[in-house]
């Protein structure tokens, strides 16, 4: 079937991948990604000019990438980068117009729905599961039960989003950490969620990825990411350990994690959260998610969930 190229444009990040896609299956090509950070430049609920020229910018580069990597089809989705802002119309048409790419503003549900497809994509043995993927502007949780989703929720607890509306320094104080816990713990504890069985949940995303790497380094261990599990008490012990380090312990983040130096702890502290609300022990590292997931459904073809082909063409009518 060729090659397809996915762009993900996120609230803290932008990334495009590239497959090789056979009959029922894929590999990865190429994985490239720019940290944009477009929720900072959404104020009042409108993305600024600055926020728009910046993912023009990114979106020239990548479908250029992508033209020269011989794509014969091309997708750009958006999250919570775009789907809460009041321009987001507006938006997408003048990166449209200037760059050709029409944008799919994935609603938290869909988005939710790739990731439960993403992580069959990696396990495809699972047939229960809890799994996440925590964001820059939102965290979706989902319960699998038979390999049907039974639960799905999205919740504004990305990690950019709660470091700025909660943060005031580059790491959180103990007293602003506490606060923010409880507000994703609040906002947990209103969605339509119940406990779910079984010991761990299954994290997605560049959040989950990077507690991995911090943890890994800090107990010195070279584990691959890819099913790196860490216990879910271990958070408080790693965040205490990084707030007791000071100076040393910024160079650390700097020097593992230095693009979300900032967005670590806010980030553990939301994976914390969910998996106290769905009461398990252990978070399991899954590098698949929402790409794959939106591959599987609108290339390879996964009944069930709603085709983003057929929802450009509609908004094109």
């Amino acid at each position: 079937m060729g090659r397809c190229a996915i762009i993900d444009l996120g609230s803290n990040t932008i990334r495009l991948v590239v497959y090789a896609v056979e009959a029922n299956s894929f590999t990865t090509l190429v994985n490239e990604s720019a940290f944009l950070g477009i929720i900072r430049y959404v104020n009042d609920g409108v993305l600024s000019d600055e926020g728009l020229e910046r993912i023009v910018d990114s979106l020239e580069e990548f479908t250029k990438l992508a033209s020269l990597l011989e794509c014969e089809r091309q997708f750009c989705f958006a999250t919570a980068s775009l789907r809460g802002i009041k321009n987001a119309d507006y938006v997408c048409r003048i990166v449209q117009e200037r760059t050709g790419v029409q944008v799919l503003c994935l609603s938290g549900e869909e988005e939710a729905k790739y990731d439960s497809l993403g992580l069959l994509c990696a396990k495809p043995q699972l047939a229960d599961a809890v799994g996440c993927d925590v964001g820059g502007g939102s965290g979706q949780i989902f319960v699998l039960q038979q390999k049907e989703l039974t639960q799905c929720v999205s919740l504004p607890i990305g990690c950019l989003k709660l470091y700025n509306d909660f943060v005031k320094g580059l790491l959180p104080r103990k007293s602003e950490a506490q606060r923010l816990y409880r507000h994703a713990k609040e906002l947990l504890r209103q969605a339509p969620l119940k406990k779910a069985q079984g010991e761990l949940l299954y994290a997605m995303g560049g959040t989950a990825r990077a507690m991995a790497k911090l943890h890994r380094s800090m107990v010195a261990t070279k584990m691959p990411v890819q099913d790196y599990r860490v216990d879910v008490e271990d958070i408080n012990v790693m965040i205490a350990t990084i707030r007791n380090m000071g100076m040393e312990g910024i160079k650390l983040l700097n020097k593992v994690i230095p693009e979300r130096a900032h967005t670590i702890i806010p980030g553990m502290l939301v994976l914390k959260a969910i998996a106290k609300t769905m009461g398990v022990k252990n978070i399991q590292i899954v590098r698949t998610g929402v790409r794959e997931g939106f591959l599987t459904a609108n290339v390879l073809g996964a009944s069930g969930t709603p085709l983003a082909e057929n929802r450009m063409n509609q908004q094109g009518e």
